[in-house]
Protein backbone atom coordinates (compact mmCIF):
# COMPACT_ATOMS: atom_id res chain seq x y z
CA UNK A 1 0.00 0.00 0.00
CA UNK A 2 1.34 3.18 -1.50
CA UNK A 3 2.50 5.52 1.42
CA UNK A 4 1.76 3.40 4.33
CA UNK A 5 4.83 1.97 6.58
CA UNK A 6 4.49 -0.37 9.95
CA UNK A 7 7.18 -0.32 12.12
CA UNK A 8 7.06 0.18 15.77
CA UNK A 9 4.34 1.78 17.75
CA UNK A 10 5.09 5.39 18.57
CA UNK A 11 2.83 5.65 21.63
CA UNK A 12 -0.20 7.66 20.41
CA UNK A 13 -2.89 6.22 22.84
CA UNK A 14 -5.89 8.82 22.15
CA UNK A 15 -5.57 8.56 18.43
CA UNK A 16 -5.37 4.86 18.06
CA UNK A 17 -8.40 4.66 20.43
CA UNK A 18 -10.18 7.33 17.54
CA UNK A 19 -8.93 5.24 15.05
CA UNK A 20 -10.29 1.90 16.65
CA UNK A 21 -13.55 3.12 18.11
CA UNK A 22 -14.75 4.18 14.16
CA UNK A 23 -13.52 0.89 12.89
CA UNK A 24 -15.28 -1.23 15.25
CA UNK A 25 -18.64 0.70 15.35
CA UNK A 26 -18.66 0.16 11.27
CA UNK A 27 -17.83 -4.10 12.33
CA UNK A 28 -20.95 -4.07 15.70
CA UNK A 29 -22.89 -1.28 14.03
CA UNK A 30 -25.66 -0.55 17.06
CA UNK A 31 -24.17 -3.94 19.31
CA UNK A 32 -21.93 -3.12 21.95
CA UNK A 33 -18.09 -3.99 21.79
CA UNK A 34 -14.98 -3.79 24.18
CA UNK A 35 -12.82 -1.01 24.33
CA UNK A 36 -9.63 -2.54 24.57
CA UNK A 37 -7.65 0.53 23.10
CA UNK A 38 -8.89 2.77 26.01
CA UNK A 39 -5.37 4.23 27.39
CA UNK A 40 -5.58 3.05 30.87
CA UNK A 41 -6.15 -0.56 29.79
CA UNK A 42 -3.37 0.18 26.78
CA UNK A 43 -1.02 0.86 29.49
CA UNK A 44 -1.98 -1.93 31.75
CA UNK A 45 -1.46 -4.29 28.70
CA UNK A 46 2.21 -3.09 27.76
CA UNK A 47 3.67 -3.16 31.17
CA UNK A 48 4.65 -7.09 30.46
CA UNK A 49 5.67 -6.27 27.12
CA UNK A 50 10.00 -6.01 27.06
CA UNK A 51 10.80 -5.34 23.46
CA UNK A 52 9.06 -2.67 21.39
CA UNK A 53 8.92 -5.32 18.21
CA UNK A 54 6.19 -6.70 19.81
CA UNK A 55 3.50 -3.02 19.27
CA UNK A 56 3.14 -2.93 15.61
CA UNK A 57 1.69 -0.33 14.10
CA UNK A 58 0.62 1.33 10.69
CA UNK A 59 1.45 5.03 9.60
CA UNK A 60 0.54 7.01 6.76
CA UNK A 61 2.49 10.03 7.34
CA UNK A 62 1.65 10.93 11.19
CA UNK A 63 -1.63 8.83 11.29
CA UNK A 64 -2.33 5.49 12.68
CA UNK A 65 -4.35 3.25 10.26
CA UNK A 66 -3.33 0.30 11.97
CA UNK A 67 -2.12 -1.48 15.02
CA UNK A 68 -1.02 -4.99 16.02
CA UNK A 69 -0.20 -5.75 19.78
CA UNK A 70 2.07 -9.18 20.78
CA UNK A 71 2.03 -10.03 24.50
CA UNK A 72 4.83 -12.14 25.96
CA UNK A 73 4.15 -15.46 27.05
CA UNK A 74 5.66 -18.66 29.06
CA UNK A 75 2.89 -21.45 27.99
CA UNK A 76 2.99 -25.07 28.93
CA UNK A 77 1.52 -27.79 26.82
CA UNK A 78 1.44 -31.35 27.66
CA UNK A 79 3.54 -30.32 30.52
CA UNK A 80 6.54 -28.88 28.36
CA UNK A 81 7.47 -25.40 28.48
CA UNK A 82 7.30 -23.22 25.99
CA UNK A 83 7.72 -19.29 24.30
CA UNK A 84 4.74 -18.08 22.78
CA UNK A 85 3.04 -14.61 22.17
CA UNK A 86 -0.70 -13.67 22.32
CA UNK A 87 -1.58 -11.38 19.79
CA UNK A 88 -4.41 -8.90 20.24
CA UNK A 89 -5.91 -5.68 19.82
CA UNK A 90 -5.60 -6.21 15.39
CA UNK A 91 -7.44 -2.93 13.51
CA UNK A 92 -6.97 -0.56 10.87
CA UNK A 93 -8.66 2.50 9.92
CA UNK A 94 -11.64 2.06 8.05
CA UNK A 95 -10.88 3.41 4.80
CA UNK A 96 -7.86 0.55 4.63
CA UNK A 97 -10.78 -2.58 4.91
CA UNK A 98 -10.52 -4.84 2.38
CA UNK A 99 -6.94 -3.68 0.68
CA UNK A 100 -5.14 -6.15 2.57
CA UNK A 101 -3.30 -4.04 5.69
CA UNK A 102 -4.98 -6.53 8.00
CA UNK A 103 -2.91 -9.26 6.43
CA UNK A 104 0.48 -7.12 5.91
CA UNK A 105 0.03 -6.23 10.05
CA UNK A 106 -0.22 -9.75 10.47
CA UNK A 107 2.42 -11.11 8.42
CA UNK A 108 4.64 -8.39 9.60
CA UNK A 109 3.58 -9.79 13.56
CA UNK A 110 4.52 -13.05 12.58
CA UNK A 111 7.76 -12.72 11.33
CA UNK A 112 8.65 -10.77 14.42
CA UNK A 113 7.60 -13.37 16.52
CA UNK A 114 10.00 -16.31 14.37
CA UNK A 115 12.57 -13.10 14.56
CA UNK A 116 12.11 -13.26 18.54
CA UNK A 117 12.45 -17.34 18.42
CA UNK A 118 8.78 -17.58 19.95
CA UNK A 119 7.40 -21.26 19.00
CA UNK A 120 3.44 -20.26 18.40
CA UNK A 121 1.51 -17.20 18.34
CA UNK A 122 -1.92 -17.56 20.27
CA UNK A 123 -4.72 -15.10 19.13
CA UNK A 124 -8.72 -14.98 19.47
CA UNK A 125 -11.20 -14.54 17.11
CA UNK A 126 -14.83 -13.81 17.06
CA UNK A 127 -16.80 -16.21 15.23
CA UNK A 128 -18.62 -14.23 11.83
CA UNK A 129 -16.82 -11.21 12.14
CA UNK A 130 -13.79 -10.01 9.16
CA UNK A 131 -10.97 -11.08 11.74
CA UNK A 132 -12.59 -14.57 11.14
CA UNK A 133 -12.92 -14.46 7.62
CA UNK A 134 -9.17 -13.68 7.08
CA UNK A 135 -7.84 -16.26 8.87
CA UNK A 136 -10.03 -18.87 7.26
CA UNK A 137 -8.60 -17.77 4.10
CA UNK A 138 -5.02 -18.12 5.63
CA UNK A 139 -5.91 -21.76 6.52
CA UNK A 140 -7.27 -22.64 3.61
CA UNK A 141 -4.20 -21.30 2.01
CA UNK A 142 -1.88 -23.88 3.74
CA UNK A 143 -0.94 -21.79 6.64
CA UNK A 144 0.10 -23.66 9.78
CA UNK A 145 -3.31 -22.08 11.84
CA UNK A 146 -4.89 -24.55 14.16
CA UNK A 147 -8.23 -24.28 16.37
CA UNK A 148 -7.55 -24.54 19.92
CA UNK A 149 -10.62 -23.84 21.24
CA UNK A 150 -14.29 -22.60 20.98
CA UNK A 151 -15.50 -20.53 23.70
CA UNK A 152 -18.59 -18.74 25.05
CA UNK A 153 -19.78 -15.87 27.03
CA UNK A 154 -20.76 -16.47 30.67
CA UNK A 155 -22.53 -13.57 31.58
CA UNK A 156 -23.87 -11.53 35.09
CA UNK A 157 -25.83 -8.57 35.32
CA UNK A 158 -25.56 -6.24 38.01
CA UNK A 159 -27.11 -3.30 36.80
CA UNK A 160 -29.91 -3.50 34.62
CA UNK A 161 -31.05 -0.32 33.31
CA UNK A 162 -27.16 0.51 32.72
CA UNK A 163 -27.64 -2.28 30.21
CA UNK A 164 -30.69 -1.18 28.78
CA UNK A 165 -29.36 2.01 27.85
CA UNK A 166 -26.61 0.98 26.45
CA UNK A 167 -27.23 -2.53 24.82
CA UNK A 168 -29.73 -4.04 22.47
CA UNK A 169 -31.38 -5.39 24.81
CA UNK A 170 -34.78 -7.64 24.25
CA UNK A 171 -38.11 -7.69 26.16
CA UNK A 172 -38.02 -11.43 26.65
CA UNK A 173 -34.20 -11.15 27.31
CA UNK A 174 -35.59 -8.82 30.15
CA UNK A 175 -38.43 -10.89 31.52
CA UNK A 176 -36.16 -14.15 31.48
CA UNK A 177 -33.44 -12.58 33.62
CA UNK A 178 -36.27 -11.03 36.39
CA UNK A 179 -37.40 -14.47 36.12
CA UNK A 180 -34.40 -15.97 37.30
CA UNK A 181 -33.08 -13.60 39.64
CA UNK A 182 -29.87 -12.25 37.22
CA UNK A 183 -30.83 -8.66 37.79
CA UNK A 184 -30.33 -8.81 41.88
CA UNK A 185 -27.36 -7.53 42.94
CA UNK A 186 -26.30 -10.09 46.40
CA UNK A 187 -25.28 -8.01 49.52
CA UNK A 188 -21.45 -7.84 50.50
CA UNK A 189 -21.84 -10.28 53.27
CA UNK A 190 -18.62 -9.93 55.07
CA UNK A 191 -16.58 -12.74 55.41
CA UNK A 192 -13.39 -13.64 57.68
CA UNK A 193 -11.86 -15.46 55.02
CA UNK A 194 -12.24 -13.17 52.19
CA UNK A 195 -10.36 -10.18 51.62
CA UNK A 196 -8.76 -8.05 48.85
CA UNK A 197 -4.93 -9.16 47.56
CA UNK A 198 -2.10 -6.75 47.51
CA UNK A 199 1.56 -7.19 46.00
CA UNK A 200 2.30 -8.70 49.50
CA UNK A 201 0.40 -11.64 48.30
CA UNK A 202 1.82 -12.88 45.11
CA UNK A 203 3.89 -15.53 46.74
CA UNK A 204 0.97 -17.26 48.00
CA UNK A 205 -1.23 -17.45 44.71
CA UNK A 206 1.50 -18.09 42.51
CA UNK A 207 1.67 -21.91 43.35
CA UNK A 208 -2.20 -21.80 42.46
CA UNK A 209 -2.14 -19.94 39.33
CA UNK A 210 0.68 -22.04 37.85
CA UNK A 211 -0.45 -25.25 39.06
CA UNK A 212 -3.09 -25.23 36.52
CA UNK A 213 0.07 -26.82 33.69
CA UNK A 214 -0.44 -29.71 35.51
CA UNK A 215 -4.07 -29.92 35.31
CA UNK A 216 -4.93 -28.52 31.55
CA UNK A 217 -2.68 -29.20 28.61
CA UNK A 218 -2.03 -25.41 27.42
CA UNK A 219 -2.00 -22.74 30.70
CA UNK A 220 0.25 -19.78 31.02
CA UNK A 221 3.07 -19.45 33.34
CA UNK A 222 3.47 -16.60 35.69
CA UNK A 223 6.48 -15.60 37.24
CA UNK A 224 5.71 -13.28 40.93
CA UNK A 225 6.51 -10.15 38.86
CA UNK A 226 4.06 -11.24 36.01
CA UNK A 227 1.55 -11.68 38.60
CA UNK A 228 1.33 -8.61 40.58
CA UNK A 229 1.29 -6.55 37.56
CA UNK A 230 -1.96 -7.79 36.11
CA UNK A 231 -3.62 -9.14 38.90
CA UNK A 232 -3.05 -6.65 41.32
CA UNK A 233 -3.44 -3.31 39.81
CA UNK A 234 -6.26 -1.64 41.45
CA UNK A 235 -8.98 0.21 40.53
CA UNK A 236 -8.52 -1.32 37.11
CA UNK A 237 -7.28 -5.31 38.02
CA UNK A 238 -7.81 -6.34 41.56
CA UNK A 239 -7.63 -9.90 43.22
CA UNK A 240 -9.59 -11.36 45.84
CA UNK A 241 -8.48 -14.21 47.70
CA UNK A 242 -10.31 -16.69 49.75
CA UNK A 243 -7.88 -18.07 53.05
CA UNK A 244 -7.90 -20.45 55.77
CA UNK A 245 -5.33 -20.39 58.51
CA UNK A 246 -3.02 -18.16 56.75
CA UNK A 247 -3.32 -19.83 53.22
CA UNK A 248 -4.56 -18.80 50.27
CA UNK A 249 -7.45 -21.42 49.33
CA UNK A 250 -8.78 -19.57 46.34
CA UNK A 251 -8.40 -16.64 43.67
CA UNK A 252 -10.90 -14.41 41.75
CA UNK A 253 -8.93 -11.96 39.72
CA UNK A 254 -10.75 -9.48 37.15
CA UNK A 255 -9.95 -5.99 35.55
CA UNK A 256 -12.54 -3.74 34.52
CA UNK A 257 -13.30 -3.52 30.89
CA UNK A 258 -15.45 -0.02 29.14
CA UNK A 259 -17.78 -1.46 26.71
CA UNK A 260 -19.45 0.72 23.85
CA UNK A 261 -22.49 0.58 22.84
CA UNK A 262 -25.09 3.81 22.90
CA UNK A 263 -23.40 4.65 26.44
CA UNK A 264 -19.97 3.49 27.86
CA UNK A 265 -20.36 1.18 30.69
CA UNK A 266 -17.97 -0.58 32.60
CA UNK A 267 -18.13 -4.27 32.88
CA UNK A 268 -15.83 -6.82 34.84
CA UNK A 269 -14.24 -9.47 33.22
CA UNK A 270 -12.86 -12.59 34.93
CA UNK A 271 -9.37 -12.99 34.27
CA UNK A 272 -8.26 -15.96 36.79
CA UNK A 273 -10.25 -18.10 39.18
CA UNK A 274 -8.97 -21.02 41.59
CA UNK A 275 -11.09 -22.85 43.85
CA UNK A 276 -10.94 -26.49 43.54
CA UNK A 277 -9.96 -26.37 47.37
CA UNK A 278 -13.16 -24.23 48.29
CA UNK A 279 -16.24 -25.94 48.98
CA UNK A 280 -19.76 -25.26 46.94
CA UNK A 281 -20.45 -22.90 49.62
CA UNK A 282 -17.34 -20.66 50.25
CA UNK A 283 -17.31 -20.70 46.00
CA UNK A 284 -20.73 -18.86 46.25
CA UNK A 285 -19.67 -17.07 49.13
CA UNK A 286 -16.34 -15.82 47.05
CA UNK A 287 -18.57 -14.66 44.28
CA UNK A 288 -21.54 -12.37 46.18
CA UNK A 289 -18.36 -10.68 47.54
CA UNK A 290 -17.16 -10.37 44.07
CA UNK A 291 -20.20 -9.57 42.20
CA UNK A 292 -21.27 -6.63 44.96
CA UNK A 293 -17.04 -4.97 44.83
CA UNK A 294 -18.17 -5.04 40.91
CA UNK A 295 -21.44 -3.35 41.42
CA UNK A 296 -19.77 -0.98 44.08
CA UNK A 297 -17.27 -0.05 40.91
CA UNK A 298 -19.85 1.00 38.74
CA UNK A 299 -19.91 -2.28 36.39
CA UNK A 300 -23.09 -2.96 34.88
CA UNK A 301 -21.98 -6.69 34.43
CA UNK A 302 -19.98 -9.58 34.38
CA UNK A 303 -18.45 -11.80 31.96
CA UNK A 304 -16.35 -14.92 32.13
CA UNK A 305 -15.37 -17.53 29.38
CA UNK A 306 -15.78 -21.88 29.31
CA UNK A 307 -12.19 -22.21 29.35
CA UNK A 308 -13.75 -25.10 31.62
CA UNK A 309 -10.50 -25.01 33.91
CA UNK A 310 -12.88 -25.18 36.98
CA UNK A 311 -16.12 -26.75 38.38
CA UNK A 312 -18.56 -23.73 37.81
CA UNK A 313 -21.77 -25.07 39.26
CA UNK A 314 -21.36 -22.50 41.40
CA UNK A 315 -21.29 -19.19 38.92
CA UNK A 316 -25.34 -20.86 38.06
CA UNK A 317 -26.16 -20.86 41.41
CA UNK A 318 -24.91 -17.14 41.41
CA UNK A 319 -27.36 -16.28 39.05
CA UNK A 320 -24.44 -16.21 35.91
CA UNK A 321 -26.02 -17.30 32.53
CA UNK A 322 -24.58 -18.54 29.15
CA UNK A 323 -24.85 -16.00 26.30
CA UNK A 324 -24.30 -16.49 22.38
CA UNK A 325 -21.18 -14.90 21.99
CA UNK A 326 -18.30 -17.17 20.88
CA UNK A 327 -14.72 -16.64 20.08
CA UNK A 328 -12.31 -19.09 18.93
CA UNK A 329 -8.83 -19.45 20.52
CA UNK A 330 -6.06 -20.00 17.67
CA UNK A 331 -2.67 -21.07 17.05
CA UNK A 332 0.56 -20.03 14.48
CA UNK A 333 2.45 -23.01 14.79
CA UNK A 334 6.76 -22.15 13.84
CA UNK A 335 7.37 -25.55 14.93
CA UNK A 336 6.06 -29.16 12.98
CA UNK A 337 6.67 -30.74 16.13
CA UNK A 338 3.76 -29.87 18.39
CA UNK A 339 -0.22 -29.50 17.73
CA UNK A 340 -2.54 -27.48 19.70
CA UNK A 341 -5.81 -28.31 17.78
CA UNK A 342 -8.73 -28.96 20.09
CA UNK A 343 -7.66 -28.26 23.77
CA UNK A 344 -10.49 -28.62 25.87
CA UNK A 345 -9.03 -27.03 28.54
CA UNK A 346 -7.30 -24.06 28.33
CA UNK A 347 -6.14 -21.32 31.05
CA UNK A 348 -5.12 -17.86 29.16
CA UNK A 349 -7.21 -14.88 29.50
CA UNK A 350 -9.09 -13.51 26.84
CA UNK A 351 -8.05 -10.44 25.16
Amino acid sequence: MEGVSIENFRGEAEALEKMAHTAWRDEYGIDSYPNLYRPDYLCYLLQGVDDPRLVMAAYRGEEIVGFLLNLPRRMALDGKEYRAALSCLLVTRRQFFRQGLAQALIQEGLRRNQELRYDFTLFYLETGHRSSRLFRKLQGAGFPIERVKRMHVIGRVLDLPAIQASENVKSYEVLALKLWGGHRVPAGAPNPNLREAGAQDAAKILPLLNGHRHKVRLARIFSQEELVRELIQPPLARTLVFERAGEVKGVLAYVIIEHVGREKVPWAWINHLVWDELSFAERVSLLKTFLHQAFCQGCAGVVEWSKKVYPTSALYAARFVPYPRQVDMMAWRFRDDISLTNIPQVYEVQI
